[in-house]
């Protein structure tokens, strides 16, 4: 997430809090890592309703979690990018600018089921694609036939979310080589999809 006009009310719609809760999971289970978020912050008030942990949060800003509210340049986005192992964007809603850019650098996409997605991201060959999203928000207006979505607060879905991207994550991390492999056809892929004009 980095706009020069991010709002801090979108960063649950793009799935930052799974991120911040899948992060105190992952650091529960005994494993090492940074999360790197590029973002306005939201108030804790508004994190908290979204099911944050506040106090582990506050503990780990400056220590594994590094929140730069700041507009970053693109050279310096991407070294940010390519230097990380994936790219979390448990979204509502599809980002496909960020999805290529992460793929183009060799950094695992890991993304929703939302519309749109399955054009970028093959689960388990190109990325990691949790499930979930499109059954439960978007729908087919009755009128028109195309597909809408009704974004709202959806706790069970962020259980199921963070869950789903704890073990993903987890599992991956546990096997270099399908790591490495999956990177691999990650690369290969946007190369050959992403590269034209």
């Amino acid at each position: 997430m980095n706009t020069a006009h991010e709002s801090p009310a979108s960063f649950c719609r793009r799935g930052g809090h799974v991120a911040l809760r899948f992060w105190k999971n992952f650091l529960a289970e005994g494993s090492d890592g940074l999360l790197i978020l590029c973002c306005a912050k939201p108030s804790d008030k508004d994190l908290s309703e979204y099911g944050v942990d506040v106090s582990f949060l506050q503990a780990q800003i400056g220590r594994s979690i590094i929140w730069g509210q700041d507009y970053l340049p693109n050279h310096e986005m991407n070294a940010l990018i390519a230097s990380s192992h994936f790219l979390l964007s448990p979204s509502a809603s599809l980002h496909s600018v960020s999805i290529m850019q992460a793929m183009t650098l060799g950094t695992i996409p890991v993304v929703t089921d939302t519309v749109g997605t399955s054009v970028y991201v093959t689960d388990n060959e190109t990325g990691i694609v949790l499930q979930g999203i499109r059954g439960a928000i978007w729908h087919k207006d009755a009128a028109t036939g195309i597909l809408v979505d009704r974004y709202c607060r959806t706790p069970a879905l962020d259980d199921s979310l963070v869950s789903q991207l704890t073990h993903r994550v987890g599992a991956l991390l546990d096997a270099p080589d399908t790591y490495r492999s999956m990177r691999d056809r990650t690369m290969a892929y946007a190369q050959d999809q992403f590269s034209g004009q």
